[in-house]
């Protein structure tokens, strides 16, 4: 899509949107694929999966170091100062066989977000499921994002999802990400609790995201009120335009933002787990809004040593809710997975 008829673009599928039945609306809901980039996975076999809002705690056992996995996760409709809005988050949390888990938060954005971050879930447990053997990153993103951009039940001009990805396997946590759902390792050294970034927030005043963007045609800037205020995080614009205003420089879908410099493509990070490590804390930006990482591995640390995840997911969201209410009219969608890395040994 050229930039000259991004206008053209965006009224074309406001009209079309317009034109839509409330009968024709009813297959919105019905996440189907499109002809996949990945011929493995056929159409016939994907199954729609709904949310997991309340989830089993669950271990394997690594025969390496005898490591066991806890997990529990959690997800909270935010309030835009008036009543409850649609939940545009989405998480997966599973276990495949005896060493390896998944886990995974989607953070939609825009009008479509909640349907992108569903679709964009679904398909990821998919081939995650069919594939886990050989796992290759950038073409699981690839894939996704292309098929976001073709499906013809959902907007994804100025709509998109956020997807960090952990897998462990054989003692290696693997992170991959794009946009700003944040995943930390807590771990303990020396008495005292260390927190490890495993992925960093794509936001675009980072230089190197800066450089990208604005060598393809877009700008970063801060929103602007009348008066020349600046307000708010660093956003991507177009040169010259008001749009898209996209607060992150990665992210799946947003195809206009991905015409200056917005990518789809993920960072990749590993850790060999040790004796030392703890937990691993993966949320949407709701979560971290207003508590760092270090609040955050505190408010956990007393739930693992009674090995509750579910708890601690509990109480992060209801921490975090209330910080949200103290400097915030609204609130945010809060999702969060909580994962104890215990140690049979000790």
């Amino acid at each position: 899509m050229k930039l000259v008829n991004i206008y053209q673009s965006i009224r074309s599928k406001s009209d079309n949107r317009r034109q839509i039945s409330s009968e024709q609306t009813k297959t919105y809901h019905k996440y189907k694929l499109p002809q996949l980039m990945d011929k493995q996975i056929s159409q016939k076999s994907f199954k729609r999966r709904l949310p997991l809002q309340q989830s089993k705690s669950k271990k394997i056992l690594n025969s390496k170091l005898e490591i066991q996995l806890y997990y529990g996760s959690m997800s909270k409709a935010g309030f835009d100062g008036f009543c409850e809005k649609t939940n545009q988050d989405r998480q997966f949390a599973e276990i495949i066989d005896d060493e390896q888990g998944f886990f995974a938060v989607m953070d939609g954005h825009g009008t479509d977000g909640d349907k992108i971050s569903t679709f964009v879930r679904d398909y990821f447990q998919q081939y995650l499921i069919k594939d886990f053997k050989t796992i290759d990153f950038v073409k699981l993103f690839k894939n996704a994002h292309s098929n976001v951009a073709s499906h013809s039940h959902f907007d994804s001009l100025m709509s998109g999802t956020t997807a960090t990805l952990i897998i462990i396997r054989d003692q290696i946590i693997n992170c991959a990400w794009v946009g700003d759902s944040r995943a930390i390792l807590c771990s303990k050294q020396q008495d005292k609790l260390i927190t490890t970034e495993l992925s960093v927030d794509h936001k675009p005043n980072l230089l190197k995201e800066k450089r990208r963007i604005e060598n393809q045609g877009g700008s970063v800037n801060t929103y602007k009120l009348q008066n020349g205020q600046s307000v708010g995080p660093s956003r991507v614009y177009i040169k010259g335009a008001s749009f898209p205003g996209l607060a992150m420089s990665r992210s799946i879908g947003d195809q206009i933002a991905e015409q200056v410099g917005v990518s789809h493509i993920p960072d990749i990070k590993q850790h060999q787990i040790t004796k030392d490590d703890l937990f691993i804390i993966l949320g949407s930006d709701g979560l971290w809004e207003f508590l760092d990482n270090n609040q955050i591995a505190e408010i956990t640390q007393d739930y693992f040593l009674n090995n509750d995840p579910q708890g601690a997911c509990q109480k992060l969201i209801q921490e975090s809710k209330t910080q949200w209410k103290r400097f915030s009219e609204g609130v945010d969608d809060i999702t969060v997975i909580v994962i104890f890395l215990k140690n049979s040994n000790s």
